[in-house]
């Protein structure tokens, strides 16, 4: 009987050993992301890059959520520069998220209905610019010439042939699509 209690000893903390060498080397730690397809595919090309597995899809509101993980241990640092990089491109980060759903964040304006001014687009980047909105999901994007009023709100000199970039009807509120084009627009003029 003495024998068996020293066997069932020696193999429960072999086991406990393996379980806390096997959770030291490679715990998963979550993180989730929300952003529009833009947005999303670049995530997506970093979590490959970084060899982080999609552990969910869901949603926030009209954007897409990701779970990845990160796969690192505890004592390691994560390389900043790429969880930098997920900042710059992901409309809402979240390290608490238990799941890939997320509750929908909200924008307030003055003029909900409005037709959102998003940027002055020179003529070089005017159809590029154009198709981002598109794809951030403001569908009913539309280029216009500059109206003395969206003038005066600008700080500096607008050059001649540059045009105003609208988001469409009840665009003001739309939390997803604006972190969209605000933060993807950085990624346009830099690949230009």
């Amino acid at each position: 009987m003495e024998r068996f209690f020293w066997f069932v000893a020696v193999v429960g903390f072999g086991l406990i050993g393996c379980v806390q060498l096997k959770e030291n080397r490679s715990p998963e730690r979550a993180l989730t992301v929300a952003g529009m397809g833009p947005q999303i595919e670049e995530i997506r090309k970093i979590a490959a890059r970084q060899n982080w597995a999609i552990t969910c899809e869901g949603v926030s509101g009209e954007m897409t959520t990701l779970g990845l993980s990160l796969n690192f241990r505890p004592n390691e640092n994560l390389d900043s520069p790429v969880l930098e990089e997920i900042a710059m491109l992901a409309s809402v980060t979240s390290m608490t998220s238990p799941d890939c759903d997320l509750d929908a964040p909200t924008l307030e304006s003055d003029n909900p209905t409005g037709n959102l001014l998003l940027a002055f687009v020179g003529p070089e980047l005017q159809e590029p610019y154009l198709q981002l909105a598109k794809s951030c999901g403001f569908t009913d994007a539309n280029l216009s010439t500059i109206s003395r009023a969206d003038r005066e709100i600008s700080q500096t000199p607008i050059p001649t042939g540059w045009k105003a970039l609208y988001g469409g009807p009840d665009s003001a509120n739309r939390y997803g699509p604006n972190t969209c084009i605000g933060l993807m627009r950085q990624h346009l003029e830099f690949d230009q």
